[in-house]
């Protein structure tokens, strides 16, 4: 009702980032304080930070729901890994977009949305929380400079932020309505962070006041107008509100998650926890209002898209949806019994995040203040006023068509766990100081990658009763050894972006999503080999087909300089198809490559042994099978997934590879299987009880003098 397909990949791409990235680090971060880098690394380079912000910007431009599914699934997972891209995506950049000039737009959003720089907002004052029209903090006007004094407290990210959006009083006479929008250059002279807070929850972004000692700030600085400050506060917050109300939802899928799979697992009183009608009607009660919530979210978002005002409905969404976290988790605790107050658990901590939501940005009774008063309000908002309060980027109602090339791999942001400002070298900064690959000629080269789609393991399901399984019906993914082939040739192409890409694989209809991954994460073209002819083939007949399908995808696309697969492609760990095809084509090989590289025209292999590592080169062409690579998968943009689900990706059946594919090779016949005795290196031991299985055990221990 509220999605779309692009929607739903979006949803699918976070939830993929947090189940892997996030869920088996989420303890540690919030034991240690502190997102390890190369989170936020990953992050902006699936394009997170940029996620809602105009393209014009150096954002992706999408929309609002868009963002809600990203935050809705990363929150599951880790409510802190989600402040960073949120902030960015919100109280970062929406005074800005909201009241700034073209000029202070180009200068600031484009590093926000990057990743590389991030902008703190500073609202919340010691003695001005819920009421912040009270602030204190004023600005005095002295000449082309105004001079700002206060202090802004409970500050997210103000030790790493580069600049902070701060409000002040320009006109104290006037209350809220003489309260103006700054910039603030955090290195600023007079302008200093206060202690580091420690929190109940949310550990791993760092928090503190700011404070403002006869600090100049330019007039240039000045976002919007004179006096217009709380305006744009407001309109900020209302953006703000649906990305918690997100976090709320998140955090309490994810509680409600856990819980079932404790009770499904634990026993009490000779029966599962699951079956007891108390904790059946506990989780009906959760999953009822963790819906409704959705709802109120969804429905918050949809509107913002189409350009209605959402004042009511962000705080409707905000105050339902954190109020609704807090029940459901605390009752997910519940269920976890002892377990649940132990540290050990991400129950525990998630109770402690989800207890903030109901405070930031705007209490619950101040969210109740807003609904009231805009049921109770008999004035109306003009037209023209609803039309500029949503000029904001939260406006954007459909997401823009995107380039069919992968984004680059972002700079790296300033780490959150020790504040600092130093960049941090990213991976394809790393690959970019090798030489770059080029072929015999000094031309940019043509790369082939075979790829194989295996069973998406980890959606298996199998009844040992019936004796069956979902083996057949569960989604393929691509095997690893061959998503490292592939991730070796993209930092090949992020060194030098002019290397082309292709992907091919052999297999039924459902290869189609295995080689649309492929695309999503760098590859330039995808062809599909289906044909039942090529089903249930051996790997010497695979290498064969593999052979003929790429002299005929170089028809079409030029000569492939290096042809790059995986060890387990196609041939079950026996590392046969990549020598197989080498001879096929008559190309040298080169086997358990960890790293590749092309030097003075030739290729070179880091090659794995027995005796450890030996460096190998051969000339060009070649075909290398990539064992493992040293460095982490990437995962891929947002921008790139989009465009890979829109790919047109040719098939070849038999018939295009000529009557050679089906006539002049048979696939081999396995007629005598040779299987050498296999002697038992242990004794078995049988009795008719654990006791005396035990004693004979304890007896040969002794008489052997192991005990």
């Amino acid at each position: 009702m509220f999605f779309n397909e692009d929607h739903n990949d979006i949803r699918e791409l976070a939830r993929e980032f947090a189940e892997k990235e996030l869920a088996p680090i989420a303890n540690e971060i919030d034991h240690n304080d502190a997102v390890p880098q190369a989170i936020y690394d990953k992050m902006a380079q699936m394009g997170f930070f940029g996620l809602k912000i105009p393209k014009e910007y150096g954002g992706i431009g999408l929309d609002v729901r868009s963002y809600v599914s990203v935050m809705e699934e990363i929150c599951k997972k880790s409510i802190t890994c989600s402040l960073t891209f949120s902030s960015a995506n919100s109280l970062s950049t929406a005074p800005i977009l909201l009241a700034g000039t073209e000029e202070q737009k180009q200068k600031y959003v484009p590093g926000i949305a990057s990743g590389k720089e991030f902008m703190a907002f500073g609202l919340t004052e010691p003695g001005a929380g819920s009421d912040a029209g009270a602030m204190t903090t004023k600005a005095v006007e002295d000449g082309d400079y105004y001079i700002l004094n206060g202090r802004k407290t409970f500050i997210t990210g103000a030790p790493f932020a580069k600049n902070t959006v701060v409000f002040a009083k320009t006109n104290p006479d006037k209350g809220p309505k003489g309260i103006t929008t700054f910039i603030v250059d955090m290195t600023l002279p007079g302008v200093s962070i206060g202690k580091h807070e420690e929190k109940m929850g949310l550990r791993g972004v760092a928090t503190s006041d700011v404070v403002l000692e006869d600090v100049r700030v330019h007039k240039r600085e000045i976002l919007g107008e004179i006096d217009k400050g709380f305006t744009t506060a407001m309109k900020t917050l209302s953006i703000g509100r649906i990305g918690v109300a997100c976090q709320g939802i998140g955090v309490a899928q994810g509680a409600l998650e856990e819980a079932v799979k404790h009770i499904k697992e634990r026993k009490q009183f000779g029966q599962f926890l699951s079956e007891f009608q108390a904790l059946r009607f506990m989780i009906a009660d959760m999953e009822t209002k963790i819906n409704a919530a959705k709802l109120l979210v969804y429905n918050a978002a949809y509107k913002m898209d189409m350009g209605e005002d959402v004042t009511k409905d962000s705080s409707m969404a905000k105050y339902f949806a954190t109020e609704m976290s807090l029940d459901v988790v605390s009752k997910a605790l519940q269920m976890h019994g002892g377990y649940g107050y132990s540290k050990e658990y991400p129950i525990e901590r998630m109770y402690r995040d989800a207890r903030v939501l109901t405070i930031f940005e705007g209490t619950s009774q101040v969210q109740q203040m807003v609904i009231a008063g805009a049921v109770l309000s008999d004035k109306k908002m003009k037209k023209e006023e609803i039309e500029k309060q949503q000029a904001a980027p939260a406006a954007q109602a459909k997401a823009a068509p995107v380039a069919k090339t992968a984004a680059p791999a972002a700079a790296a942001r300033p780490s959150v766990a020790q504040a600092a400002q130093a960049p941090v070298a990213t991976p394809a900064a790393s690959v970019a100081a090798k030489p770059q690959p080029t072929n015999q000629d000094g031309k940019s080269m043509n790369i082939l990658v075979c790829v194989k789609q295996v069973p998406n393991t980890e959606e298996l399901k199998v009844d040992a009763a019936a004796g069956t399984s979902n083996l057949e019906t569960i989604p393929k993914v691509l095997s690893t050894f061959d998503a490292c082939a592939l991730e070796t040739a993209v930092r090949m192409k992020d060194a030098n972006p002019s290397v082309k890409i292709v992907v091919v694989t052999v297999g039924s209809d459902k290869a189609k999503d295995v080689l649309k991954a492929c695309v999503a994460v760098g590859a330039d073209k995808a062809y599909h080999v289906n044909d039942p002819v090529f089903e249930d083939v051996d790997s010497l007949a695979v290498s064969y087909v593999l052979s003929l399908a790429v002299r005929k995808i170089e028809e079409l696309e030029g000569a492939f300089d290096l042809v790059f697969l995986g060890r387990q492609a196609n041939d079950t760990d026996a590392g046969q198809v990549g020598p197989q095809l080498a001879e096929y084509l008559g190309y040298p090989g080169l086997s358990y490559a960890r790293e590749v590289s092309v030097v003075d025209g030739k290729v070179r292999a880091t090659r794995e042994t027995e005796d450890g590592y030996v460096v190998m080169d051969a000339d060009i062409p070649a075909v290398v099978t990539v064992t493992k690579t040293e460095y982490d998968l990437r995962f891929p943009s947002v921008k790139s997934k989009m465009a890979a689900n829109r790919a047109e990706i040719p098939v070849f059946t038999a018939a295009d590879f000529g009557d050679d594919a089906v006539s002049i090779w048979q696939p081999t016949k396995t007629l005598k299987t040779y299987i050498p005795e296999r002697k038992s290196g242990g004794i078995k031991i049988e009795e008719e009880t654990g006791e005396l299985s035990a004693e004979k055990l304890t007896a040969l221990l002794s008489n052997a003098g192991v005990i």
